[in-house]
């Protein structure tokens, strides 16, 4: 799969925030699930290229990735004692 079917499932806005902390989604792929048949319960996963290290998340983590302030936020909200 490629990174525009990975992208669909997220908002433009998501998108822009992973980029602004140096996040791209690549792609998709399954997560093998529990049982005897693995594949049959997978779930989907997202490909992440995150600083040039790359990594498979799925739906919610990406959404906590995107959610969580960066670190010049960081530095913006602790010069203003904002927690």
């Amino acid at each position: 799969m490629s990174a525009s079917s990975a992208s669909r499932d997220f908002s433009a806005r998501t998108i822009r925030a992973l980029r602004a902390k140096g996040i791209a989604l690549i792609g998709v792929t399954s997560i093998p699930g529990e049982g005897p048949m693995p594949m049959a319960n997978a779930t989907r996963g997202y490909v992440l290229d995150d600083n040039g290290t790359h990594r498979i998340r799925s739906h919610s983590e990406v959404l906590a990735l995107a959610s969580e302030p960066c670190e010049a936020e960081r530095a913006i909200m602790a010069a203003f004692n904002v927690a």
